[in-house]
């Protein structure tokens, strides 16, 4: 009897451990989209917006592009995040530089903001929506590029 429990003892570990794996929340980014046109083609990935540290983030990616918006001078990223956090929070603009960056990567290109606006407002459900243009430089060359897209409804965590 002894020898039979000790062989049933890992298997009793390995099926716990899955029933603990189950349990833990998934955080997927649902609800959000981010379109992004560019001079060839128009993308649209999900995203989350991060206001909780500083920087504020938006971040989204799909299999055709990765979006990014990071926002760090005092006035997008300070009074940004406390603009944003509250709900109706009015908005936001958020003027692009070396600092402040937007960038996309689209079919192993991109395209890093130089200059340009991007302009945000929260709804009641700390929903982000707004919109962007932007003027840079490729990635991967000194190119020039733009692109402009919309938020909706992306989900802001505060």
């Amino acid at each position: 009897m002894r020898s039979a429990i000790q062989h049933l003892f890992p298997l009793f570990l390995v099926s716990s451990c899955y029933n603990l794996i189950d349990l833990v929340p998934k955080v997927e980014p649902a609800g959000g989209t981010v379109t992004v046109a560019t001079a060839s083609l128009s993308y649209a990935t999900t995203a989350l917006g991060d206001g909780r540290t500083d920087p504020l983030k938006i971040e989204g990616a799909s299999p055709q592009v990765t979006f990014s918006l990071t926002a760090v001078d005092a006035d997008a990223s300070d009074k940004g995040r406390a603009t944003l956090s509250q709900q109706n929070g009015g908005a936001v603009t958020i003027t692009l530089s070396a600092r402040s960056r937007l960038e996309i990567h689209e079919n192993q290109t991109g395209c890093v903001a130089m200059s340009g606006t991007a302009h945000l407002t929260t709804d009641s459900s700390y929903h982000l929506s707004g919109d962007f243009s932007a003027q840079g430089k490729s990635a991967t060359s000194d190119a020039a590029c733009e692109f402009s897209g919309t938020l909706t409804g992306i989900p802001y965590q505060h």
